[in-house]
């Protein structure tokens, strides 16, 4: 492969991109998939008293939510079994941010999300979206739906698992491939379970959702809700404030005609995404170098 220049790889893939029929919601989800089984390329990102022991899996766990139990007493409730969360109501729309704690790092004050992975800080679309599922747990619960943690546990993953399935996939992949795996049973992996997403899957192949990534959104339809750029979103360790909450039906197209569409699937990324983590360690320099000399058969 040569000598990696992460900076010229970044500028050939630098361009425009047209809109496509698939709501902007689920480039989020994507990400908030991904997130959930994948483990870190920089393990700096998860809270140290969770990095040994963070049950990564590629079950669709909901992993990256729930974190290891016997760890995650910050982000949880133990009296009432609920997530530990501040949904508060800013311009009539709920806004579901995590619970913080105020951190102090050099002469920066920092709110620190309680979560057991901090991807999911990352920006202010996945971090929404993300309080988006601690809220739904939490509702199970005060709604009598579930007994007790375990079952409302299930009856989220479950639910996950569901829309993953049936509006993710459906909207992402083409319609042919999505029958064959899900009406013909039709499978390129051994039928035993893997313990890991394969390299080549989760360091190339699902990296296609950064070319969903629009360069503006609209998060809202109303006047309050300005056309904001994709830049203004990257707001790891900050509080939830009002002129960024989302209607979540506006990102997901329950209204068709007022929806807010993904970028296509191509091999572009606005100049804005430059502000994504590079590539900057001997580790995953090394990591892609061995997926560009995996056979062709294997992608």
């Amino acid at each position: 492969m040569g000598t990696l220049h992460s900076t010229q790889l970044i500028d050939a893939l630098t361009g425009s991109s047209s809109a496509s029929n698939i709501p902007a919601g689920l480039t989020y989800l994507g990400q908030l998939i991904a997130h959930d089984i994948v483990r870190p390329t920089n393990p700096s990102i998860l809270d140290s008293e969770l990095q040994s022991k963070f049950p990564t899996t590629p079950f669709l766990n909901l992993d990256s939510l729930y974190g290891n139990l016997n760890k995650s007493k910050p982000y949880f409730n133990l009296t009432e079994i609920k997530f530990t969360n501040n949904d508060e109501y800013k311009n009539g729309i709920i806004g579901y941010d995590f619970h913080r704690k105020l951190v102090t790092s050099g002469n920066n004050n920092l709110h620190r999300a309680m979560i057991p992975d901090r991807r999911n800080d990352d920006n202010s679309l996945v971090a929404q979206l993300a309080g988006l599922w601690q809220k739904f747990h939490n509702s199970i619960l005060e709604n009598g739906f579930a007994a007790n943690f375990e079952e409302a546990k299930s009856i989220t993953v479950c639910t996950f698992q569901l829309i993953v399935m049936e509006e993710f996939l459906r909207n992402i992949i083409e319609p042919k491939v999505y029958i064959a795996y899900t009406k013909k049973n039709v499978r390129f992996y051994p039928s035993q379970a893997l313990d890991t997403i394969p390299t080549y899957f989760s360091h190339a192949v699902f990296r296609f959702g950064h070319s969903m990534v629009r360069k503006r959104y609209s998060i809202r339809n109303d006047t309050t809700s300005e056309n904001k750029n994709i830049s203004t979103f990257f707001r790891a360790d900050t509080k939830l404030t009002p002129e960024f909450v989302i209607d979540w039906t506006v990102l997901f197209n329950v209204s068709p005609s007022q929806g807010v569409k993904a970028s296509s699937i191509d091999t572009q990324i606005f100049n804005e995404m430059r502000k994504v983590q590079r590539i900057n360690t001997k580790k995953d320099i090394d990591v892609i170098k061995k997926i560009w000399r995996l056979p062709i058969r294997k992608i």
